[in-house]
């Protein structure tokens, strides 16, 4: 298996159909001036050195 955000066990699909939120670490303040905080944006093909394989029941 590719170890790549879309088999990763802390991807998240959202938004657009191929983007997705990484949940591995705490989300990030905004940097937009607001109280809000972000998981950091992915795309299904990016990759990490923490990838984990997502498991299937």
């Amino acid at each position: 298996m590719e170890q790549k955000c879309e088999f990763c066990r802390f991807w998240k699909k959202f938004g657009k159909p191929k983007d997705g939120e990484c949940h591995r670490s705490a989300p990030l303040p905004s940097t937009q001036g607001s109280d809000k905080t972000l998981w950091p944006m992915t795309h299904i093909d990016q990759w990490c050195g923490e990838f984990q394989e997502e498991e299937i029941d």
